[in-house]
């Protein structure tokens, strides 16, 4: 096999391959393949060693990293020899390691070259030919074949949006020079690979119109506003309904049908690099259920009739354990395509035990690093960051998630400051000076029904639900609407497929205790864990009211009742209460009653009897709800320290 006559011995826009004269180079392991597109994803930079590590990995960290890596850059070091001649070298840094191409090139650098020759054609003829030449390297549509490392996925999406912005500037350019008829073909297959793209069904609409087929171009229409209706609960654009207007009135129709400033124009480059569109978005949750009424809420975010002037905020509020960050991912890749600037994601650790919460300078650091600011360019101070991070942002569309953040001052720095972008807040607390002052719309998230609950079980053990319906719904109840409860408890289900569900409904009715029933070797899906998370920045007052109101009876309690149960005055303890109620722990509802969640119930009766003494436990009243303490006699919220260590090559 020979380099093919674009030269390119490395490949990316495709499955991973690099090319010699004597065919292609083999990999023994599949991770020296990943390694080798991590480095070329970041070809002549120096890439650290723990990120590296991170995207290599994830949170599943080997305790070999160190020594995989070594090996893995030294087996490719040894590969990228080809006779006399090295196609590429692996330096090694201070830092970490940086892989230089010296015979040959990579696909991913001519495409974006033939992108940026694009924007400076003269003509739509010439802006046509760069660009179907730049989308002819692409072997497919699914770049990074064959990479399994937990990057790749970030990295496809997105390599995937820069070809698709590509080739509906392709199409664009070619409606300019009339070749509507020539390019039905193609565009009728770019709209069957992505129906929710509304770019290429109005690109496809005018070719059809044009070549005298204006009924296909209607169908078009009508398909496309059935797949966004059913698919996503939208109404195509002001744009795609003007376009089938002019269609049905007969009149001409623009090339540019959707976009009043196309990508690609004729005219000088920019004065500096265009940044690069980040793609930020964790993994979307499998199998997703319920929340049907908070994702039409936050659907309607993005079809206001009058744009504001200012970004959109939007906070998911609740408590541990509800769900929010699930719900955020989701709906944010649902809308990913609404944002074609890209999507930016920051998990601010708000409520991080192993470590105190992201400072807004850490937080803006990695965003100015997501769109290439060099170091030297990165002012001092939070405010200066903050407004060359809002100056990125102007103009453009883009998507902000930041994921559990601690309170409104944490995330106020890192809003967008001007219309077209949305920030997408998740946190513990009720962020009441975001709502007041940035005009946040504030969502609360709720337990889910039992009908949601029980899909959710049906979609993770299948026929198992039905087969055993009595045990199901006693799990239901117990979880009392908790997804993370009820995914603890599918998991188990899961990997121990002979387990009936009726074994595990009576663990979770057990003396021993519901929270006992759900925990696990993982932080992260240990409930008791996840709970002490919210438990352990509360004051010590509203701490110890918390544990006293596990021990009250009945469903909930009146103010003046909480007062005397906790024998303060009832000026203080609704500060308390406020206090608990910020972070989640009680509701409210009606005013002037207060109720605590089930699981946080027994949550709270657990620490009343490890941590108060015997008599205030009998001075509070009668004990309700299962649950007995593991043995540990000591208040978790002063806890051991925990530190993750990133092994380092």
């Amino acid at each position: 096999m020979v380099v093919e006559s674009d030269g390119c011995r490395f490949r990316l826009l495709g499955p991973v391959q690099v090319v010699r004269d004597g065919g292609p180079v083999t990999f023994s392991r599949r991770q020296q393949r990943d390694l080798l597109a991590l480095l070329l994803l970041n070809v002549e930079r120096v890439v650290p060693v723990d990120q590296i590590v991170d995207a290599m990995w994830g949170d599943a960290v080997p305790a070999t990293a160190s020594t995989q890596i070594k090996n893995m850059v030294s087996a490719l070091r040894r590969a990228l020899v080809d006779g006399p001649r090295a196609l590429a070298t692996v330096d090694r840094h201070p830092a970490g390691y940086r892989l230089r191409v010296t015979d040959g090139r990579l696909d991913l650098e001519l495409f974006t070259t033939l992108l940026a020759d694009a924007r400076t054609a003269a003509t739509p003829e010439l802006v046509a030919r760069t660009l179907r030449r730049a989308c002819g390297l692409w072997k497919g549509s699914c770049p990074l074949g064959g990479v399994r490392a937990p990057f790749a996925d970030a990295a496809r999406t997105h390599l995937q949006e820069m070809r698709n912005a590509a080739l509906e500037d392709m199409f664009e350019a070619e409606l300019a020079c009339g070749n509507h008829a020539e390019i039905v073909a193609e565009l009728t297959q770019a709209v069957a690979d992505h129906p929710g793209r509304e770019s290429p069904v109005g690109q496809l609409m005018v070719a059809l119109y044009r070549s005298g087929r204006s009924a296909d171009a209607l169908g078009t229409y009508q398909r496309a506003r059935q797949t966004l209706t059913d698919e996503y609960g939208l109404e195509p654009s002001a744009g795609l309904r003007d376009l089938e207007r002019l269609i049905l009135l007969g009149k001409p129709v623009p090339d540019r049908p959707l976009r009043p400033a196309a990508r690609v124009r004729h005219a000088a480059p920019p004065a500096e690099p265009t940044p690069p569109v980040p793609a930020q978005l964790p993994h979307d949750v499998s199998g997703f259920i319920g929340r049907d009424v908070e994702l039409a809420r936050l659907h309607a975010l993005l079809h206001h009739e009058r744009r504001p002037p200012a970004a959109i905020i939007s906070a998911l509020m609740g408590p541990a354990g509800i769900g929010k960050t699930a719900l955020a991912v989701h709906w944010a890749h649902q809308v990913a395509g609404a944002f074609p600037d890209g999507q930016l994601y920051m998990n601010l650790r708000g409520f991080d035990p192993g470590g105190s919460p992201m400072s807004p300078t850490e937080a803006l650091r990695g965003f100015l690093d997501a769109f290439a600011v060099p170091p030297d360019r990165i002012p001092a101070g939070v405010e200066a960051q903050a407004a060359q991070y809002r100056s990125l942002l102007a103009g453009r569309q883009m998507l902000v998630v930041l994921d559990n953040a601690a309170n409104a001052e944490q995330i106020s720095p890192l809003l967008p400051g001007a219309s077209g972008s949305l920030a997408l807040v998740t946190s513990r607390t009720r962020l009441v000076s975001l709502v007041a002052l940035e005009g946040a719309l504030p969502i609360a998230l709720e337990p889910l029904s039992d009908v949601e609950a029980r899909d959710l079980l049906t979609a993770r053990l299948g026929e198992r639900v039905a087969a055993e319906e009595s045990a199901a719904a006693q799990i239901i109840t117990k979880c009392a609407g908790l997804p993370l409860a009820l995914a603890v408890v599918a998991g188990r289900a899961a990997v121990h497929p002979t387990l009936p569900l009726a074994g595990l409904a009576a663990e979770l009715t057990d003396a021993r205790g519901v929270l006992e029933a759900l925990a696990g070797p993982d932080a992260s899906v240990d409930v008791r864990t996840v709970f002490s998370w919210s438990y352990l920045p509360l004051s010590g007052g509203a701490a110890r009211l918390f544990r006293l109101l596990g021990l009250s009876p009945g469903p909930d309690i009146a103010l003046t009742a909480a007062a005397s149960l906790a024998g303060q005055p009832t000026v203080h303890v609704r500060r308390l209460l406020a206090e608990l109620a910020d972070a989640h722990l009680v509701i409210e509802h009606p005013p002037g009653r207060f109720a605590v969640h089930d699981l946080f119930r027994a949550y709270a009766t657990e620490l009343a009897r490890s941590v108060d003494d015997v008599q205030t436990a009998h001075a509070a009243g009668p004990v309700t709800g299962a649950g007995r303490f593991r043995g540990e006699h000591r208040d978790p919220r002063r806890p051991s320290a925990r530190a993750r260590v990133v092994r380092r090559a």
